[in-house]
């Protein structure tokens, strides 16, 4: 199974949030800078989704209530640590063409650390907004749903945020 390929068919509600676990991870990692403890939060969150007596139906439904508790106790940790600094040492995927020879290879790989670098200045807010919508693919309900927003507020911040990441780029030189 690929990151992302939350789509696959399971036959009970622990089977699905197993599938839903790759991107979770991923959100986990984006908010809270750390691998170790974001795996904790996602195996906490699968507890807590077990141990749960309402869930919802449907397969968009239950993702969306899943990413709320990963989502909910990733704002915990936070607010336990009282770190609210994202951690630029979070790696991000590096997606490498296959076709490219070094130098395009080089370009795409300091393309990714100038969007890492980026993502990490972003207030914890904007970085949400551009992990569950631009990294996840949830649409705008979802992703207020996630965080108890309104879409048009969800809409409103994933703008502020892709503008300030636009204008970082800018600034740099970079390009998008």
């Amino acid at each position: 199974m690929e990151t992302g390929d939350w789509r696959l068919e399971a036959n009970n509600p622990m089977e699905q949030w197993l599938v839903f676990r790759a991107g979770a991870l991923i959100l986990a990692e984006k908010l809270i800078a750390d691998k170790s403890e974001a795996q904790d939060i996602v195996q906490e969150a699968l507890v807590k989704a077990g141990k749960a007596r309402k869930i919802p139906d449907g397969e968009e439904s239950s993702r969306a209530w899943f990413f709320t508790i990963v989502h909910n106790l990733c704002i915990d940790t936070l607010r336990v640590r009282h770190r609210l600094k994202y951690d630029s040492t979070i790696s991000m995927d590096r997606e490498v063409c296959r076709n490219c020879g070094p130098q395009e290879t080089l370009e795409k790989r300091q393309q990714a650390d100038q969007l890492r670098q980026a993502i990490a200045q972003l207030s914890l807010e904007h970085r949400e907004i551009i992990a569950l919508k631009d990294m996840l693919d949830f649409n705008y309900s979802q992703v207020g749903q996630i965080l108890g927003l309104t879409p048009g507020t969800v809409m409103s911040r994933l703008h502020r945020a892709r503008t300030q990441l636009r204008e970082h780029f800018l600034t740099i030189g970079g390009r998008l």
